[in-house]
């Protein structure tokens, strides 16, 4: 009903993903010289790039943030020299920083009690990686969209058995 209603509009897997060896840098941004027009062109922009997984319009000290994930900084560095290449006029400052620790759901509120650390879903920079095949990498994926989709229906979408999605 709650998602019939829309008050439950999606479940999502929490994936750690530097065990995959990748790694989340956040990009905030304070524009200068700068109209609606231009930062939503910024903003398009950034949706458009598969690197970006995160992006908030922000108030106080830094106007926009983002956040990209990559398996090595140099990938990082290219995505962000382009992208300073073609917006730097806009830019007034820019601070850069790298995730090493990520929590989520932290808030223990919405389950009436207090959240243990093995109960805080999370993830580190210091967890060992591990090497998934492509097909294992596309599960991961259907499940990060639709932590509810079932076996058969990634089973159907990578023409594989049911069976060997479920090992």
């Amino acid at each position: 009903k709650l998602m019939q209603d829309k008050v439950i509009m999606k479940f999502f897997t929490v994936v750690n993903v530097s065990m995959l060896g990748l790694t989340f840098y956040k990009i905030l941004l304070k524009f200068h010289n700068i109209n609606e027009k231009k930062k939503e062109e910024i903003i398009s922009y950034l949706i458009k790039q598969n690197l970006v997984v995160w992006i908030a319009d922000t108030d106080g000290a830094y106007d926009l943030s983002f956040v990209i994930e990559v398996d090595n900084l140099l990938k990082a560095k290219e995505f962000l020299s382009v992208f300073y290449q073609n917006y730097s006029n806009q830019i007034h400052t820019r601070a850069f920083s790298v995730n090493l620790i990520g929590e989520y759901l932290t808030r223990d509120y919405s389950i009436n009690k207090k959240r243990t650390q093995e109960m805080q879903p999370s993830y580190s920079a210091e967890s060992e990686k591990i090497e998934l095949d492509e097909i294992n990498l596309k599960i991961i994926s259907f499940l990060a969209e639709n932590s509810r989709i079932s076996a058969v229906e990634i089973a159907n979408k990578l023409n594989i058995s049911a069976d060997s999605v479920l090992q």
